[in-house]
């Protein structure tokens, strides 16, 4: 592609519409356009109370035109409608889309347009978990170091939505676009990066061997390096055309960026990559981990292990991603996490339990499809790591509607974690659940609230507060 093709490639204007633009995968992908100049319209359901939605004035601030999702808003000739897995074809603006055989295109197919067309390169990253974090600390350690990035991502940085800002995308850059992949719709495999990362395997949407099978054709559209945590042994024999690795020191002593020395505390953690000390203020392994796999980006990049830890003694981290929050009217330390795995749930607590006398976990499911396949995996994980002062409140599962197999609820979950021995309490309102822990809770305890998809979680967790 010459320079001339390029720089058309970068600079299309196109009318599009978003159905569901307030969701994570989407939103951010409709501020990106927009504020390339591109012409951007978008529906959601939370759009009925424009007045009191958050996402609405947001989006509508950053050029967005955000309209009631009624199928009577679509504008005139409309390039292409953008989906993603969660939307139905009973969706009303589904059925004008396809009356007027308007292009539909899943939000992956863009993604992989937008990252296809970006004039400098693309850095895809995929696991089970911790994309967001990693996509929030490679972009931040290429953007200290000078490089120029562009973002789109699943989560907001914190210092940045503090101060009224998305802080989930940025295409001001003309370096590396920074994006994540998702494997639970397997949509990951339609991307053609020049590098990426590969965090972990865990159980979610997926039988393991499905998510590794997805995982190394990623690594065969890779163009370039590959980043992968060679202490996950599902992960070590992906066949890679070049491959960096990033593993705790104890999971594979040969690894390129070694996490040692690690220490929890109410703070955050404290370890070092290769004898390089880091701290920082959010809990768990994971987040030592995730910045093992953004340093090793970066190291591609030529920024040492030096300049990252510098660069990231000023990030503030990614919302709601192992957050200390505060603590309780008792004193009990208070965190915030988008845990939903049952691996990521199990390390949470475990990571709490090592520095707290009682941990009282508070726990929604994000929907009845991902807990039916995944609570008897957690069940297992949950018996390892807690202790039996720890208590485990399950509230109910979190419904955006649609079809749906609702058989298997919280309820019938919280019976069968009984029944295994863990100290489980089902709460069906979860707004009782702080009355209930602050009349239990004491100064050394922990408190921590976990989910994802409800974006009204963090308010939850704020209630918690003393």
């Amino acid at each position: 592609m010459g320079h001339d093709d390029q720089h058309s490639a970068c600079n299309r204007r196109r009318r599009g519409y978003f159905v569901g633009v307030a969701g994570t995968g989407m939103s951010p992908m409709a501020l990106f356009l927009a504020e390339k100049g591109e012409e951007v319209y978008g529906s959601d359901r939370a759009f009925a109370q424009k007045e009191k939605n958050q996402d609405y004035k947001e989006l509508s601030r950053h050029g967005v035109n955000c309209v009631m999702q009624d199928g009577e808003h679509l504008p005139a000739d409309l390039d292409f409608a953008v989906v993603s897995t969660a939307v139905e074809d009973t969706n009303p603006d589904i059925k004008e889309i396809k009356a007027r055989n308007i292009k539909i295109m899943h939000r992956s197919e863009l993604l992989a347009e937008i990252a296809g067309n970006h004039c400098g390169g693309a850095i895809c990253v995929g696991g089970t978990a911790g994309k967001s974090t990693t996509t929030h600390l490679i972009y931040q350690l290429l953007l200290g170091a000078g490089k120029h990035p562009c973002m789109i991502a699943g989560a907001a940085d914190n210092n940045v939505k503090r101060g009224g800002e998305p802080g989930n995308f940025d295409n001001s850059g003309d370096g590396p676009l920074v994006f994540e992949g998702d494997e639970s719709d397997k949509s990951i495999v339609r991307y053609t990066p020049t590098m990426s990362v590969i965090t972990n395997v865990g159980h979610d949407h997926h039988e393991i061997d499905v998510t590794v099978g997805l995982f190394q054709t990623v690594a065969d559209n890779t163009a370039d390096t590959v980043v992968l945590n060679s202490g996950d042994e599902n992960l070590r024999r992906l066949n890679c055309k070049k491959r960096v690795t990033f593993a705790l020191a104890e999971k594979d002593k040969n690894a390129d960026f070694k996490v040692a020395d690690l220490k929890h505390t109410s703070e955050g953690i404290t370890f070092s990559i290769n004898g390089v000390p880091f701290a920082y203020h959010s809990i768990g392994l994971h987040n030592a981990l995730n910045i093992a796999a953004a340093v090793a980006i970066a190291s591609v990049y030529g920024v040492n292990v030096e300049e990252c830890a510098k660069i990231l003694s000023k990030f503030g981290g990614v919302y709601r991603r192992g957050n200390i929050i505060g603590k309780d009217s008792n004193g009990a330390l208070l965190v915030d996490d988008f845990a939903h795995t049952p691996e990521e749930v199990a390390e949470t607590i475990r990571t709490l339990a090592s520095f707290s006398n009682k941990v009282h976990a508070v726990y929604q499911p994000h929907g009845f499809g991902p807990l039916r396949k995944t609570y008897e995996q957690m069940a297992i994980l949950l018996k390892e790591v807690m202790r039996k002062q720890d208590v485990f409140y399950l509230a109910d599962v979190y419904y955006e509607g649609g079809t749906t197999d609702m058989s298997i609820g919280s309820k019938f979950v919280a019976d069968y974690f009984t029944s295994q021995g863990i100290n489980c309490v089902y709460v069906q309102d979860r707004k009782e659940i702080p009355a209930i822990i602050a009349k239990e809770s004491k100064a050394n305890d922990s408190i921590v609230v976990m989910g994802a998809r409800d974006k009204s979680l963090a308010d939850y967790a704020c209630s918690f507060k003393g």
